[in-house]
């Protein structure tokens, strides 16, 4: 690598496919623009590849691990330097072109892994940070020509691994850092596509929720993403509908169901009522408030309540719930608001406006409603995965499927399990377990920053036992029955087995049937 030694920096990426020239925004991301620059002085991105390719997307690089000789394909995007870099989420859009930070969970986790946007990425934005684009026309044929790459997940209809067949072609051979007016034909600048905020849209506008089934309708706060397909168990949540960053976390609304089993709204209340008690002995909870209320014409209970968790870096989290619960028919309907304590009241207001527009059908079968799960004005609904499915509880853990962590798992199953008939029925049964329980647990990472703690913790060994089937040679059935049934087993217990403790203490009392279950 060289370097310009005056005037106003960019980066060449010479790679095996063409030239990409990156300009900077360092009155935006500083600390990252720094981080970069220092990185490629020092050869550190020289020789490592774009290891991760979504077309439509974006392509990833910057992981150390990805030269060749230096580390299996399974571990690319698990790399990175010896130390890391705070957040600088900045109001830059994520539109095509635009260089940002990898990261995990963490906001504060960036290393050296960066990702180019192929397709505007408006999802991204607020949560990534930002810190160049590209800067001239080769570049974005340069964008163009590596992500048109095949990878087995682009052959297969989006399963397997979206590391590319021929990698080889994506390596950054060398990065030149030069001084801006030395690079000819650069485009002429322009300020970049900016929100009206730091806060991730995550819609356009309010939407209805309605569900035949369960005979409920009610109007989706405007900016807010809904999610159902959580799984089939009495605790796992119907809906979540997913709001912008309050504090430390995401704002949430859950819609959660059970039938009454013959109870009374007053003895569902009392069940709850009696391990709320139990916590608040323990001064792990604190009620604000609780009493009477009305919900969709019915009579409901509403409770406001704090809880207070030391994740493992010996921090608190006080996280806010306020639930309302009413009985129509023969079912049970619990609508709960979750925020950080100290942002609570910034959306309370929305999720105060949603008990508003609850509507129950006459008879509790929604005759006038829609489909089950169907939402009427286009917001995204996303259903659980089905065949390979997706990592829930560790996508919750840490954050965001781009992940290293959740790569690996991903393309463990796809490049190892699923190569044999044995792997295949294997992860057929596992899939059918693994959903019947996972979609609660990932609930509970999202509501409880402790509990996610927890299931990370738990994880990692998970990561790295699974990793030795990644180091074992399987040419046949009978060496996958041999090597593979055995390390999955065990990370099934690693999955099900401290997580399962903790949602019997914190879903009991939604339905009484649900100790009887687990």
């Amino acid at each position: 690598a060289t370097d310009a030694e005056s005037g106003e920096p960019v980066a060449i990426l010479h790679t095996k496919s063409g030239e990409i020239v990156i300009e900077f925004f360092p009155d935006d991301a500083p600390e990252h623009v720094r981080n970069f620059l220092e990185l490629s002085r020092s050869g550190f991105y020289d020789g490592t590849m774009f290891h991760r390719i979504i077309e439509g997307f974006m392509i990833q690089g910057g992981d150390p691990l990805t030269r060749e000789g230096e580390e299996t394909v399974q571990r690319w995007g698990t790399g990175g330097p010896a130390g890391t870099i705070n957040a600088e989420f900045n109001s830059i859009r994520h539109d095509r072109g635009i260089v940002s930070m990898a990261r995990s969970a963490d906001p504060n986790s960036a290393g050296s892994q960066f990702f180019i946007v192929h397709s505007d990425s408006s999802f991204l934005d607020g949560a990534y940070t930002v810190f160049g684009r590209l800067a001239t026309q080769e570049s974005f044929v340069t964008l163009d020509a590596i992500a048109a790459m095949d990878t087995p997940a682009s052959l297969q209809g989006g399963t397997g691994s979206t590391v590319p067949i021929n990698w080889q072609d994506t390596e950054i051979e060398t990065v030149e850092i030069v001084d801006r007016a030395s690079v000819p034909d650069l485009m002429v600048w322009s300020e970049p596509g900016r929100t009206t905020d730091t806060t991730p849209v995550l819609a356009t506008s309010s939407s209805e929720y309605s569900n035949d089934e369960l005979g409920i309708s009610f109007t989706i706060p405007e900016g807010w993403d809904a999610q159902s397909g959580w799984g089939t168990g009495s605790d796992a949540p119907d809906l979540v509908i997913i709001g912008p960053i309050a504090g430390a976390v995401p704002a949430s609304i859950h819609l959660v169901t059970s039938p009454s089993d013959g109870r009374t709204l007053d003895e569902f209340v009392a069940e709850g009522a009696e391990l709320i008690q139990q916590l608040v002995e323990g001064n792990r909870m604190e009620i604000i408030s609780e009493g009477a209320t009305t919900l969709g014409e019915r009579d409901a209970y509403v409770r406001n309540v704090v809880s207070s968790f030391v994740t493992n870096t010996g921090a608190t989290t006080a996280m806010q719930f306020k639930e309302t619960t009413t009985l129509n028919e023969n079912t049970f309907f619990v609508i709960t608001y979750a925020a950080d304590a100290q942002a609570f009241g910034q959306f309370e207001d929305r999720y105060d406006a949603l008990l508003d527009t609850v509507a129950f059908g006459e008879d509790g079968s929604g005759d006038s409603m829609p489909d089950s799960g169907s939402d009427q004005s286009g917001t995204s609904v996303a259903e659980a995965p089905e065949g390979g499915g997706g990592c829930l509880i560790a996508t919750a853990a840490f954050g965001t499927e781009m992940a290293p962590q959740i790569q690996q798992l991903r393309e463990l199953r796809d490049e190892v399990l699923l190569q044999t008939g044995t792997g295949q029925t294997f992860m057929t049964g596992f899939n059918q377990l693994y959903y019947s329980f996972s979609p609660a647990v990932a609930d509970l990472e999202r509501e409880h920053p402790a509990f996610r703690e927890l299931v990370r913790a738990t994880i990692t060994p998970l990561v790295s036992t699974l990793s030795l089937l990644n180091h074992a040679e399987i040419n046949s059935e009978a060496e996958m029955l041999g090597y593979g049934m055995g390390v999955i087993l065990l990370s099934l217990g690693l999955y099900a087995g401290i997580p399962g403790a903790v949602i019997y203490q914190w879903r009991r009392y939604h339905t009484s049937s649900t100790a009887s279950k687990l």
